[in-house]
């Protein structure tokens, strides 16, 4: 390294860089092209982590400054690896670091691409999950003290295959408010909009789109969320409830549905209802649920008809 020094002003150039290697095999390159790490308590770096198990990542500090309690960087970090339960991700943003009085605060410029192969969830993982996470004004997208994280923002265009439900869910966006400390997490998603499309051999359901709220809360999820078809009407309600232990419920129950000659029809929600051939009035409710653990699953439900006039061969 080069140090140069005249009256008050310093500042320090590496001639090559400076490497930590990990005795896993791990490597943390630090270094800055063509100009000065540090000049007067200011400068620019770029660091790149690599192999022994670690994340490839990189971080490109544009400029830093350190202040009387900390530091505050600008610049762009990207990532790309495998964090538990998160397989195969990627994750790119530029915006605005500050580390002060032993808290970390980031604050986000723009939307943020997401991509993960698959995410372990137990009996309810999802694949090929892509989304963008966006900051919400006036607040740090990720906020770190003392050990206690948070994370709040946006996430749109959101899209995830669901294998146990043989289902894909895309086109959501959500407001999402996390924290947690250790392996304790609570908050709060609030999904404003998702279509889910079926992916089974022979089709059960036509899309839909659902929205509501899902929580965090020791160790597991809640959630209740509202079902509606593509033209709006609502088709029930759903509950949700995820334990710590891996086991869980979903509930979903339509309330009473109205089927009648220029709105809703049995095909409309299902192409096994093909039958009952358009136009069919009447009314019907349907109250099931599907159940999982970490060696199970269960489903069931029942169709109550009051009323259903139809023509069919």
């Amino acid at each position: 390294l080069t140090l140069s020094t005249s009256g008050d002003d310093v500042s320090v150039r590496l001639g090559v860089p400076a490497k930590i290697r990990t005795d896993s095999g791990g490597e943390a390159s630090l270094y800055r092209a063509g100009g000065a790490i540090y000049a007067n308590g200011a400068g620019a770096f770029d660091l790149k982590v690599s192999g022994g198990g670690l994340p490839e990542a990189s971080v490109n500090a544009r400029s830093y400054r350190l202040t009387p309690d900390g530091l505050v960087a600008s610049g762009q970090v990207k990532v790309a690896g495998s964090f538990a339960p998160v397989q195969d991700a990627t994750f790119e943003e530029a915006g605005d670091l500050r580390l002060a009085n032993g808290a970390l605060d980031f604050t986000a410029s723009a939307c943020a691409p997401i991509t993960a192969a698959h995410v372990e969830l137990g009996e309810n993982d999802l694949d090929k999950v892509a989304a963008e996470l966006c900051p919400v004004k006036g607040a740090p997208l990720f906020s770190m003290q003392n050990g206690a994280w948070r994370l709040r923002g946006e996430v749109v265009k959101a899209a995830a295959a669901l294998p146990a439900l043989e289902a894909r869910a895309s086109e959501a966006s959500a407001l999402v408010d996390l924290r947690g400390k250790g392996a304790a997490m609570s908050g709060r998603v609030g999904i404003a909009g998702a279509r889910i499309d079926d992916l089974a051999a022979e089709t059960r359901f036509r899309p839909v789109r659902g929205s509501g709220e899902v929580r965090a809360v020791n160790g597991g999820w809640t959630g209740d969320l509202s079902v509606s078809d593509l033209a709006g009407r609502k088709l029930g309600q759903a509950d949700l409830r995820h334990g710590a232990d891996g086991r869980g419920t979903l509930a979903f129950d339509t309330g009473m549905l109205v089927f009648e000659e220029g709105g809703l029809q049995p095909v409309n929600i299902s192409p096994m209802a093909a039958i009952v051939a358009s136009p069919a009035t009447g009314r019907a409710r349907f109250d099931g649920h599907i159940g999982w653990g970490p060696d199970t699953s269960s489903s069931g439900g029942t169709l109550t008809v009051e009323r259903m006039d139809f023509v069919s061969p």
